[in-house]
Formats: C-alpha cells, sequence, structure tokens
C-alpha cells in the first residue's frame, strides 16, 4: 500500500487552522464560564445544559479540523484507491479508471472514469507521476496524458 498525502490549497489550510483557534477559544471560554458558574453558586440547569452543549461542539470541531487538516490522504490498495478526508472515505475502483489527464496551465491531475465521470487528485504535483505509476500496477491499460494543455484544447 503507498500513500500520497492531500494536498490542500492555502486558503483552506487558514480556514482549517482559523477554525481550530476558534474551537479552542471557544472551548477555553465554555470551560472557564462553568467553571466561575459553579464556583459563584449560579449555575442553573439552563445554563449548564448550554455550556455542556457548547463545550460538546467546540470538541467535535476540534476533532473534525485536526482530522481533516492531518489524516487526509490517498491509499492506493491493490483494487482501489482510497481518500481519506478526515473521518470521511472514498473509494475508487482501479478497474473503472479509464485514464488520468494531467492539465499543465493549472497544474492539475485529472481522473476520468469509464462511466463518464472524473475527479481532481489533490496530490503535490511532484508526485504526479508516481501516483499514476502505482495505479498502472493494478491495471497497466490506464492511460496517462501528461503533455496536455488548456489552451490547446
Amino acid at each position: 500500500m503507498k500513500t500520497f498525502k492531500f494536498k490542500f490549497m492555502p486558503i483552506v489550510k487558514v480556514l482549517l487552522v482559523l477554525i481550530m483557534a476558534i474551537a479552542l477559544f471557544g472551548l477555553a471560554f465554555n470551560l472557564y464560564n462553568l467553571v466561575s458558574f459553579v464556583k459563584a453558586n449560579l449555575l442553573k440547569t439552563e445554563k449548564l445544559i448550554a455550556s455542556i452543549v457548547f463545550i460538546v461542539i467546540t470538541i467535535l470541531l476540534i476533532i473534525f479540523s485536526v482530522s481533516v487538516f492531518f489524516s487526509s490522504k490517498y491509499s492506493i490498495l491493490e483494487n482501489k484507491v482510497l481518500l481519506k478526508f478526515g473521518f470521511f472515505k472514498t473509494k475508487y475502483l482501479i478497474s473503472e479508471i479509464l485514464c488520468f489527464t494531467h492539465f499543465k496551465k493549472s497544474d492539475k491531475l485529472v481522473c476520468y472514469f469509464k462511466n463518464g465521470e472524473y475527479t481532481v487528485i489533490n496530490v503535490d504535483s511532484k508526485a504526479f507521476q508516481d501516483f499514476v505509476s502505482q495505479i498502472k500496477t493494478a491495471n497497466p491499460d490506464i492511460l496517462f496524458n501528461d503533455n496536455f494543455d488548456e489552451t490547446n484544447a
């Protein structure tokens, strides 16, 4: 099994870090409020429930954003490509892949399937050749067009 790290656009990285920071601030703020209310004996049922709900939401946001940021990857298995995006998984059967096209101008690798659908492969452009060759070991009939320029289309 070979894995390739998912490549995020810079704005997505910034947004994920921002979500983590806001969630951490929210968690600290809600924990501080909860402790303050308990110490002052001002805790009412609705404040307790609200604090617990907000704490759970911020913890879930932190877990989700950290998992997406650090564990998103493509895994090439014997007969499928598995995209793990945080807790979500998508599989593509290698037997259903028709070809790959590397669009030079936008530096994107696109995977076309036999049913007419396609997906953009978000890995580092330096890994495009290795990514395709790993898949071609399972299915040598897959085509790879590495010289495509959108201006010629």
